[in-house]
């Protein structure tokens, strides 16, 4: 029986199995960093339950991708591969994409959902802030200051030299 992959399909397909390799390594060293961080913040508002939960979905997407590469490499390797085979083969590294493309979707809707209620909230707060009179937006200058810039708008050295005087005198003191 002979193979069906030519040569070149063959070396896109062992590219693409490196590419994933590479990928699921920094995938497993995400994962590995993601629960590190974790253990420490399990004291901390159990802060790290997330940061664990979340490298063990890395874990599990990493090894999904995983999957889809040792499908590449076998493809590429594979001396005898009939048509069969090869459409069982790629229908089978596209379902586990698919499985990983899906997670990663409703992650990022999770993740815009969170970060536009962060900036509610802190818009919100900001409002309260402003209407409780936490911020004040009068730009009063220090009495000594206002008289240093002239109504032509130009600074009169003689004054500015005063103040800084007096400045620096109180800092040595």
């Amino acid at each position: 029986m002979a193979n069906i992959l030519t040569d070149t399909q063959k070396q896109t397909l062992s590219g693409y199995g490196y590419w994933v390799n590479l990928t699921t390594i920094l995938g497993f060293i995400t994962a590995g960093f993601l629960i590190l961080m974790g253990l420490p913040l399990l004291f901390v508002l159990g802060l790290g339950v997330i940061y664990i939960a979340l490298g063990a979905m890395y874990i599990w997407l990493a090894s999904k991708v995983r999957k889809t590469g040792k499908i590449a490499k076998s493809m590429s390797e594979a001396a005898d591969l009939s048509q069969t085979e090869a459409v069982d083969k790629a229908i089978e590294s596209f379902e586990h994409l698919r499985v990983v493309t899906k997670v990663m979707g409703i992650m990022a809707i999770i993740q815009f959902a969170f970060s536009a209620l962060a900036v509610l909230a802190l818009a919100g707060g900001l409002f309260t802030a402003i209407q409780n009179g936490e911020f004040d937006f009068d730009y009063d200058t220090d009495e000594n200051t206002s008289d240093v810039i002239n109504t032509e708008g130009t600074v009169d050295q003689d004054e500015f030299d005063e103040i800084f005087k007096s400045l620096t005198e109180d800092i040595e003191n």
